[in-house]
């Protein structure tokens, strides 16, 4: 955590990082702490804010007991080339770390939970390592299941959000907020995970009780992370991962793990599909980890350890553009053969959005172009995957998940996936694993990105299954594709919220179909009453329209 606020201040930010860690705080005794900004900080830390909500519950219930936490904040100095602090030095670019000790203060209600895992008994001797732990709600509570507790623990979520997100001081606020819990306090794990966090990192060793806790803690979490949303919302980091990490052992533990996290995903009831599992990345040990104190991405930014936490950093930003990732995707599908040849992709913006699923999320199965008749008849549906991909009789593939997959592609356009349907029986099985794996690997590359480049990603993913459209169903499959949400049948679920689903149909069709055309704006405007650009485009619409049916009258025409 130290280290990505580290990095997040010189670049400029203001970070406030939060102990949360009772039971073995780290951050609360780094020598790089200053001195607090209030006077109240002194003395204080995290868990005498959770005492003071504690003793408050305990005793009047139906009121909040609050410490507000910007008292408790203080300074972070950046360190010197020996690893102390800097009291009078500055990050750089005019950043800023700030800190929330765990604090000294007993917090006699927290408790771990006292249920034990039938899958750990073999696994320790010490109790924490059997415990189990309990589903974490959604950020909006769990509505009438919600206990009086939880809505009281999220009442003090939001009152920790409002205050820091109201905290000032020379018209600089705080850019990102780091919170370091673990998995033992099972109301302390509500609190950061289910009420305070967005984006969440686990880390995660690579021997069994560590893949117990890791199957433990994913399932915990399917209440808190909607389906498909695994990606976004969550990066499992392996750590620390031994230097030579090409031995045997490391390498089948990894494997292990990642098949494991693979195992756990649920299945999409919209796709029937397993959902993409979260990103994972490796984290090396260092002996400069256990000989100082200082983040080595300031002090050390060229060593591996440096470079593993700076692309933690980069995936808790969602930074990076849907065209330099289709790019690096195309790169891939280059390597599987010379039977592609990748094209210009063009760079397009993304547009901040209000909260609504990822459009990678949800996607139809590969024969969503087809009649409904075609698609609920299996043999018929059987017979047209036959048509489109034969492979070769030694090749052991699923030609419908193939399918799926490759219509889900935003990397390989139209005449990439035409080529891939044509030159299939001459595909090794090296070559349709390879094109696997990449499908998988992209898919679940989108469904990382940060929110506000969710509806340029929509725009591009709308393209593509146009194309699929016209490759399934030719002319037939692009109609219904525009026109068949107007009549109730619904194709793509997931993006129905969205006005740029509908503004791009009705766009189109505009000069094809005006009557089909302003249905389709109006649902734009319905899901959005406020999207400038369904407005926008609606009123030249009309006025198009208006100007075609009623052509102004010829001179005279009126005295005729």
């Amino acid at each position: 955590m130290v280290n990505i606020g580290a990095y997040w201040a010189n670049r400029g930010e203001t970070v406030l990082m939060i102990d949360m860690d009772l039971t073995a705080p780290g951050l609360s005794y780094s020598p790089l702490l200053g001195d607090h900004l209030h006077t109240e900080g002194p003395g204080n830390g995290f868990s005498d804010l959770l005492a003071a909500y504690y003793r408050g519950r305990n005793t009047h219930p139906d009121q909040l007991h609050f410490m507000p936490p910007s008292l408790l904040m203080r300074e972070v100095h950046p360190p010197d080339k020996n690893g102390m602090p800097l009291k009078e030095g500055h990050w750089n670019r005019g950043g800023r770390l700030l800190a929330i000790g765990a604090g000294t203060t007993h917090v006699p209600h927290l408790k771990h939970h006292e249920t034990t895992s039938p899958h750990a008994a073999a696994l320790a001797d010490e109790k924490e390592s059997l415990t189990v732990i309990k589903d974490i709600p959604p950020a909006d509570g769990r509505g009438e299941e919600e206990t009086l507790e939880e809505y009281s623990l999220r009442s003090l979520a939001l009152a920790i959000r409002e205050d820091l997100d109201s905290w000032r001081e020379d018209d600089r606020c705080i850019d990102r907020v780091l919170i370091d819990c673990r998995t033992g306090l099972p109301e302390l794990l509500e609190l950061s995970l289910g009420y305070l966090s967005t984006r969440m990192v686990m880390v995660v060793g690579l021997n069994e009780q560590n893949r117990e806790g890791m199957r433990q803690l994913l399932t915990a979490l399917q209440k808190r992370i909607p389906i498909g949303a695994f990606p976004w919302a969550l990066k499992v980091v392996f750590s620390p991962m031994p230097r030579t990490d090409d031995e045997d052992n490391v390498i089948a533990a990894l494997n292990e793990s990642k098949k494991l996290l693979k195992s756990l995903m649920r299945i999409d009831p919209l796709n029937n599909e397993r959902e993409s599992p979260p990103e994972t990345s490796l984290l090396h040990y260092t002996p400069r980890l256990a000989t100082g104190d200082a983040p080595l991405v300031t002090t050390h930014p060229h060593i591996l350890y440096a470079r593993e936490v700076r692309e933690i950093a980069k995936w808790l930003e969602g930074d990076f553009r849907t065209a330099s990732v289709v790019e690096s995707f195309k790169d891939r599908l280059d390597e599987t053969g010379d039977f592609l040849k990748p094209e210009e992709v063009t760079r397009f913006p993304g547009a901040t959005t209000t909260r609504r699923s990822n459009p990678s999320v949800g996607l139809p199965r590969w024969f969503w172009p087809l009649p409904r008749e075609v698609r609920e008849d299996i043999d018929r549906r059987t017979q047209k995957c036959n048509e489109l991909i034969t492979f070769n009789p030694d090749i052991k593939v699923d030609k419908d998940v193939f399918l799926t997959k490759l219509s889900w592609s935003v990397s390989a356009n139209a005449d990439e996936k035409r080529q891939i349907l044509r030159k299939a029986e001459s595909l090794s099985q090296e070559q349709v694993d390879q094109l696997l794996d990449i499908f998988d690997e992209e898919r679940q590359k989108f469904g990382s990105m940060a929110e506000e480049q969710w509806e340029g990603l929509l725009n591009h993913y709308w393209d593509h299954q146009k194309d699929w459209a016209e490759i399934v169903d030719g002319a037939e499959g692009v109609k219904r594709f525009l026109t068949a949400p107007l009549k109730g049948e619904s194709l793509h679920p997931s993006w129905e919220t969205w006005p740029t689903y509908w503004t791009n149909s009705a766009d189109v069709l505009s000069e094809q179909d005006p009557d089909q055309a302003e249905q389709l704006y109006q649902r734009a405007i319905a899901a959005d009453p406020n999207d400038a650009n369904a407005l926008g485009n609606f009123a030249i619409f009309i006025t198009t329209v208006r100007k075609s049916k009623y052509p102004p009258a010829k001179p005279g025409a009126l005295f005729s």
